[in-house]
């Protein structure tokens, strides 16, 4: 036994010892020969292998390299050890692979189809008899840059560094990175140190430090890309995304998936500048495969309030949207609502809580129900179409439910309560903007409230020449509007007004005292040129009622605000016609003006078309028509209202283009005064030339056959008209009669009435104010004579 011992000893050692002495080199250029072979083979890619170490555990594998073919795909490795049993290779046995491998590179770049692509493999020589098992995996200082082009152009590019990969024998996964930065179409993401980790039936993302930067054509330009690359990819790897939920198996099967981001910041951006920069932000997220059931979005956690936005999805597959916040600053939100006239953001805060979900039984995103509400306090508002200065120390809040058809372009709601600084509104109805079409059917309804809030309330520049009035007793309305831009004929416009206000007090700037002495009349004219004149009763260039023509009275009545006798002020029936006429141009080309709010424009207010300026023209225009009859208004207004080129008054005008004081006009020489108004510019032109035309001269006798049908003058005066010339003073002749007083701008009222008396002009210093003025004559149908 001895003896047959050795020498199985010696026939087994010694093929060992040779084995030990020629074996590892043989063994180290095999399996070299052997990668190189399978990658040609089998992946039919290119590999090169730098050198192979051999140990008694397994081998050692450095600078390798695999070029696959297809996109401009290389992978390099700097180290890989792969730990196996020498035995069981020997004798066949399946057996396990742990790697390790450190220093890996991947680049690759090209169209999409060839970027997604997977390797196509061939089978093995072994007739797909497995001999290993791979293990564990761990993979350290991975880099890579993956770049997606179509020829010369880069459309996105993937970049990750300094990525560490475990995968266990369970098959869970762990992958940590540095950085990981993203290009697409108009927008640029990147993270900072991140954990991914990867469970049998759940995943996570964990990154701390992030960023999000888009330009506003992102939301043209990334969706029908990232629908491009879903596509592509579905076609490329269906096993894998059926097997992982997302395809046939549907999402419930799905792994679960939580994602946690924080310290991060959210940037919108037009032409490489900020609209809006949200920082710090926090994200969290809740999915299953491609399923999201919630997502929550924190903005300023640590900026004096946080701006949070949630999305949650129930198991009937219904979701909603909440956007809330606490008190923040306004100048953080207002970039986000670039449309609004913001000034002095900086001042303001803001608290809001919006809701957006489907109707009830739905969850397509088609039609949303919006609900919620606004608070915005001390902001102001900065636009020249909304007052000449800025709107400062503002307090607004809305709040309500309202219904948007996205497909019909089309938003309803039951109610919408809105309140600045104290004064109440609520709005109800539906508009729709079609393809072909517009049209909206709302009511807005103002609750009772005092007279005299709006001027305590709302800021200086909207108050205006208001300001030192004294309001009484309550008002209340509502307004009706339906209008279809298919059906202009049918449009509708109800005002209904419950009006108890009184008028306590005048200012001294604006109230009947003023107007019934002699005042300065400043005009700011089209050149912006100031003219400023001495006016009113008893002035040189005054002329009283009584003293005009009734031909000049008529015609501008015809001309000007038919139902002037029969309306206090303003004309519904003349708004909706000038309503029906906008939508028809297309722009505002028409106004609604009567002549009293024309007397306002004229006397008190600045030569400028602001929404501020129409409200004050309004309770001025209220004002007026309580405190002055119609023949007051009448003769005010012919005395100021301009002719011409520094010709104001119907004095003035009579004795510059007639030669005539203006109670001897004729028929047609009043309807052209009268056609001079409101722009008198354009048509200065015809005296300058010395001549009407004969076209115009028709007009003048249409409008005086006009005026007989409407009783404003007698049929013989009108059929007398028919054969009526028009001519001119000559312009190389005086102008007859006193003419506009121009004063120095500077001259206040008070100086005016000290002029006036020198000038003989008896003035009334006791004249009652308001409270206590005559009462207004009943409205007519006949004018004054």
């Amino acid at each position: 036994m001895g003896l047959r011992a050795k020498i199985i000893a010696v026939l087994i050692v010694v093929p060992l010892v040779a084995a030990g002495a020629l074996g590892p080199s043989l063994a180290r250029s095999r399996v070299r020969q052997g990668i190189v072979s399978a990658c040609a083979r089998r992946l039919g890619a290119r590999c090169q292998v730098g050198s192979v170490e051999l140990a008694m555990d397994g081998a050692l594998l450095r600078r390798v390299v695999v070029d696959l073919p297809g996109a401009q795909r290389h992978l390099s490795v700097s180290r890989v050890g792969v730990r196996f049993r020498w035995p069981s290779l020997v004798l066949g046995r399946t057996q396990r692979l742990d790697v390790q491998a450190e220093g890996i590179e991947l680049r690759a770049q090209g169209p999409l189809a060839e970027m997604i692509r997977r390797p196509v493999v061939a089978p093995s020589a072994e007739g797909g008899r497995r001999r290993f098992v791979l293990g564990s995996v761990h993979l350290d200082r991975i880099q890579a840059d993956l770049e997606l082009r179509e020829g010369e152009r880069s459309r996105a590019r993937l970049q990750l560094r300094e990525a560490v990969l475990d995968v266990t024998d369970t098959r869970d996964m762990t992958v940590r990175w540095s950085e990981l930065r993203a290009e697409v179409p108009h927008a640029v993401m990147r993270s900072g140190t991140c954990v991914a980790l990867r469970r049998a039936a759940e995943q996570s993302l964990n990154c701390t430090g992030f960023e999000a930067l888009a330009d506003v054509r992102a939301k043209d330009a990334l969706p029908p890309f990232l629908d491009e690359v879903e596509a592509a990819w579905r076609r490329e790897h269906a096993e894998t995304a059926d097997a992982t939920g997302t395809g046939a198996a549907g999402p419930s099967s799905a792994r679960a998936l939580s994602v946690q981001a924080r310290e991060g910041s959210i940037r919108l951006q037009r032409g490489g500048e900020d609209l809006v920069r949200l920082d710090p932000a926090s994200l969290t997220l809740q999915a299953h495969g491609r399923v999201i059931d919630e997502l929550r979005v924190e903005v300023g956690a640590d900026q004096g309030g946080a701006i949070t936005a949630s999305y949650a999805r129930d198991e009937n597959a219904r979701w909603q949207v909440e956007v809330e916040a606490g008190t923040l600053p306004l100048q953080r939100l207002a970039p986000w609502l670039p449309f609004i006239p913001w000034h002095a953001p900086e001042r303001g805060t803001a608290r809001f809580h919006l809701r957006v979900e489907p109707p009830e039984g739905r969850t397509e995103a088609t039609v949303l129900e919006v609900s919620g509400n606004v608070t915005v306090d001390h902001f102001g508002l900065r636009h020249p179409g909304l007052a000449r200065e800025p709107l400062d120390a503002l307090s607004a809040s809305l709040s309500g439910r309202a219904t948007l058809d996205l497909e019909r372009r089309r938003v309803t709601s039951p109610g919408i309560s809105a309140e600045l600084n104290g004064l109440r509104f609520f709005l109800s109805g539906s508009a729709e903007r079609g393809r072909d079409h517009s049209a909206v059917d709302a009511v807005l309804r103002v609750p009772v409230f005092d007279c005299d809030l709006p001027r305590r309330v709302l800021p200086p520049a909207a108050v205006g020449p208001l300001a030192g009035f004294l309001f009484s007793g309550t008002l209340a309305g509502d307004l009706h509007i339906a209008l279809d831009t298919r059906r202009l004929g049918d449009t509708v416009l109800d005002v209904n007004v419950q009006d108890g206000c009184d008028v306590s007090q005048s200012s001294a700037e604006v109230g009947l005292r003023r107007l019934g002495n002699p005042f300065i009349q400043r005009v700011q004219e089209p050149n912006n040129v100031v003219r400023t004149f001495l006016t009113g009763p008893g002035t040189p260039a005054w002329t009283a009622f009584e003293a005009i023509s009734p031909f000049v009275v008529g015609a501008v009545i015809q001309r000007e605000d038919g139902g002037f006798y029969r309306h206090h002020g303003f004309s519904p029936d003349e708004v909706r016609g000038a309503l029906i006429r906008n939508v028809n141009a297309g722009r505002f080309a028409f106004g609604a003006s009567t002549i009293t709010m024309q007397l306002v424009k004229n006397v008190f207010l600045a030569r400028e078309k602001t929404l501020v300026r129409k409200l004050q023209e309004v309770a001025l225009t209220w004002w007026l028509e309580r405190s002055l009859d119609k023949r007051s208004i009448l003769e005010l207004y012919l005395n100021v209202v301009e002719f011409g080129p520094g010709i104001y008054g119907i004095g003035p005008a009579a004795r510059f283009f007639f030669g005539r004081e203006p109670n001897d006009l004729t028929v047609l020489q009043g309807i052209y005064l009268a056609t001079l108004l409101p722009a008198p510019i354009p048509r200065y032109g015809m005296f300058e030339r010395g001549a009407i035309g004969s076209g115009t001269l028709q007009q003048l006798r249409h409008i005086a056959r006009s005026m007989g049908a409407n009783h404003l003058i007698t049929p013989a005066e009108a059929a007398a008209a028919d054969h009526e010339g028009i001519a001119f003073r000559p312009r190389n002749s005086p102008v007859p009669g006193p003419q506009t007083v121009t004063v120095d701008p500077l001259t206040t009222d008070e100086q005016a009435l000290e002029m006036a008396q020198r000038l003989g002009v008896q003035v009334h210093p006791a004249m009652p104010d308001d409270p206590n003025a005559p009462a207004p004559s009943e409205p007519s149908d006949e004018p004054g004579r």
